[in-house]
């Protein structure tokens, strides 16, 4: 029989991070876009966030792959740059820049609002969760 007190679920883990918290921030990114455009419908950027997601979830696969050694160095430039040039045309129309990292410790892909919203340590970007 399976837990399901609120205690259970709340701490239960997959991975290192709590399913609530993946959750919770996957909440906050739409919020956040939604606040960034309000010129914009609830579903139309609702849908970009579930794009930005999955490519941010793509791009973070890609950098672990590399440094696990499951992906040689040209096919891994080739692979993430199309992911970049996805993500920087879909969103640089929207006047969104997008910064990215290849450690996967920590957000690859993060995005830097004109109001200078954040919700990184360096106070510079909001992350994509993944």
């Amino acid at each position: 029989m399976i837990d399901t007190s609120p205690v259970s679920l709340t701490t239960w883990r997959a991975g290192e991070y709590s399913i609530m918290t993946e959750t919770r921030a996957r909440y906050e990114f739409v919020a956040a876009l939604t606040r960034e455009l309000p010129d914009h419908s609830l579903g139309a950027v609702a849908e970009l966030a579930s794009i930005v997601i999955h490519l941010g979830a793509k791009h973070r696969r890609l950098a672990l792959a590399l440094c696990h050694g499951q992906l040689d160095q040209p096919d891994y430039d080739k692979r993430q740059k199309q992911v970049r040039e996805r993500l920087t045309k879909l969103l640089g129309v929207l006047g969104i820049d997008v910064l990215f990292s290849g450690d996967p410790r920590g957000p690859t892909v993060r995005l830097k609002f004109r109001s200078g919203r954040s919700n990184t340590f360096g106070n510079d970007a909001w992350s994509v969760p993944t």
